[in-house]
C-alpha cells in the first residue's frame, strides 16, 4: 500500500508530466512542496512570514508534521493578493510523523498564504519541522 507521500509524489510526476506535454502549458497545475521547520512557544500562536501562492483552481493545502510536540497549525492570508482570511487551524499530534491532512481544501481560486502554529507540547519553547505541499499552476 502507498503512503500518502508516495502519493503526493506520483502526483506531481503526473502533473509535470501533462505540463510538458500539453500544448497549453501556461494552464497545467502542479504539486510544489516545501520543508519547513519553525520556533514554536507554548500558549500562543507564533506567525511566519513566508509567502506562499497557490493560484489552480480548484487547490489544496496540506502539512505532515516530521518532528516535534504536537501542534495547531493553520493558514492566514499574507500579500496584496491574498484574499484568503484565516482558517481553521488541524492539529497534528505527538508521536511523529503524523499523515498529510489538508489544512485548506477544495477551493476554486488562488491565494497567497503564510503560516501560524500553536505547540500543544510540554516545553515553554520547542521546534516542529514538516512537509508542505500546495497546487500551483
Amino acid at each position: 500500500m502507498f503512503s500518502l507521500r508516495t502519493f503526493v509524489r506520483a502526483l506531481a510526476v503526473v502533473a509535470l508530466t501533462i505540463l510538458v506535454a500539453s500544448p497549453y502549458q501556461a494552464s497545467a497545475a502542479y504539486v510544489a512542496s516545501a520543508n519547513i521547520t519553525g520556533d514554536i512557544y507554548q500558549n500562543s500562536w507564533t506567525y511566519y512570514s513566508t509567502p506562499r501562492t497557490t493560484n489552480a483552481s480548484p487547490y489544496n493545502i496540506s502539512f505532515g508534521k516530521t518532528d516535534g510536540p504536537g501542534i495547531r497549525l493553520k493558514y492566514y492570508g499574507c500579500g496584496a493578493s491574498s484574499g484568503a482570511g484565516e482558517g481553521a487551524y488541524k492539529y497534528f499530534s505527538d508521536p511523529d510523523p503524523t499523515g498529510y491532512q489538508r489544512i485548506r481544501e477544495n477551493r476554486n481560486y488562488g491565494i497567497t498564504f503564510c503560516l501560524a502554529a500553536y505547540s500543544q507540547g510540554a516545553d515553554t519553547t520547542d521546534t516542529f519541522s514538516g512537509e508542505l505541499s500546495w497546487w500551483v499552476a
